[in-house]
């Protein structure tokens, strides 16, 4: 699955500060499908702590962007914006489990499959060095691993292979992104 949105450049340093980069690891696609449609998210009670800190720490000086991954699906389905901080207040009722609570908003930048075959080289040194693959839910990537995956995810020509998420052009919720506003 593809957004066609217009290219931008990512600082390759470890120095990159003006973008802060999480995986996001759904326990189902049914959250993700509601994800999509509704333009929202939510996650565990530390996840969304974490998140939300990380916002508000880059709050119009930069962006936190979030890899979305479904447990046991071996890819990565897209990259979203994180737009506000959680509000734990909101019932949204679109979850599948009533442990999940809340809300914060996002937009998505891109949506496809991303075999985590094509993701082999990367590793995490914040997670025991262990692939990206294995990445927990929130776990934070730093420097040069954020742009590399932002780089594959964004370079993969393979574009839906599975058939698993709509085509783009059925998602017409998804806008197509602006990116003058972010701060890469």
């Amino acid at each position: 699955m593809y957004i066609p949105v217009t290219p931008i450049l990512i600082d390759k340093s470890a120095n990159n500060l003006k973008t802060r980069f999480f995986v996001i690891k759904s326990t189902n696609e049914m959250d993700v499908y509601s994800a999509l449609k509704w333009g929202i998210w939510t996650s565990t009670e530390l996840g969304n702590r974490r998140l939300s800190e990380a916002l508000r720490a880059h709050h119009g000086y930069g962006n936190v962007l979030l890899f979305f991954s479904v447990n046991g699906s071996g890819r990565f389905c897209g990259v979203a914006e994180m737009l506000s901080t959680h509000d734990q207040d909101t019932m949204v009722g679109i979850w599948t489990e009533r442990r999940w609570k809340g809300r914060f908003d996002i937009r998505w930048l891109y949506v496809k499959d991303v075999p985590m075959s094509f993701l082999r080289h990367i590793f995490v040194a914040n997670n025991e060095g262990k692939n990206v693959s294995c990445s927990r839910d929130t776990q934070e990537l730093y420097g040069e691993v954020s742009s590399v995956l932002f780089h594959s995810v964004r370079h993969v020509t393979k574009r839906n292979p599975t058939g698993r998420f709509p085509d783009a052009g059925s998602l017409q919720h998804v806008p197509v992104v602006d990116w003058a506003h972010l701060r890469l």
